[in-house]
């Protein structure tokens, strides 16, 4: 998710005019900036952070309509991210135990109520494919906003990867893993 709202960020920076929307903006908000750089940032910072909040969902739903960017070209690698998300959650705010919420919303079940999420390889599997992921939505983006893009080193693992082959089909690893 966080990757995800740097990106936007990195959007709006570069591309102030996919700010442009209906929102209403007050007047005294409008004037506590110096500069239209200023309010920009402002107006960024603020989309950003309602955004953030969103669901993965909402956020793909904000990216396709109003930026016209695919973040997806699968539902299975929408599933992961939202798994990922999931997994975060349950780790940080329920110490590993599955959850009701967690039973819910994660796809790729069934899990147990209860039960200790624990990580094992397939959960590396799925690091690594969200860093594929990653790589081709700012590969999307980099192309459509003329965003600043990063060379990765030749001798980093992941670009060993064969560009003239499709990426490795991407999987939400087995409940109880």
């Amino acid at each position: 998710l966080a990757y995800l709202t740097d990106l936007l960020t990195e959007i709006f920076t570069a591309k102030p005019e996919a700010l442009k929307s209906g929102d209403k903006v007050a007047v005294d908000e409008v004037l506590d900036h110096g500069s239209m750089p200023e309010l920009v940032r402002y107006l960024a910072e603020r989309k950003v952070n309602s955004l953030s909040y969103q669901s993965i969902s909402d956020i793909d739903d904000y990216f396709s309509k109003r930026l016209k960017l695919q973040l997806f070209d699968t539902s299975e690698e929408k599933d992961m991210l939202v798994l990922a998300v999931e997994v975060r959650n349950l780790l940080t705010h329920n110490d590993g135990i599955i959850n009701k919420r967690f039973i819910k919303k994660a796809p790729g079940g069934p899990y147990v109520l209860g039960e200790q999420l624990t990580m094992k390889g397939e959960w590396v599997s799925l690091g690594l494919d969200l860093g594929f992921l990653v790589l081709a939505i700012d590969e999307k983006a980099v192309q459509k906003f003329s965003l600043h893009a990063e060379s990765i080193p030749s001798d980093w693992p992941l670009s060993a990867r064969n560009e003239t082959e499709p990426p490795r089909p991407m999987s939400v690893p087995p409940s109880g893993s």
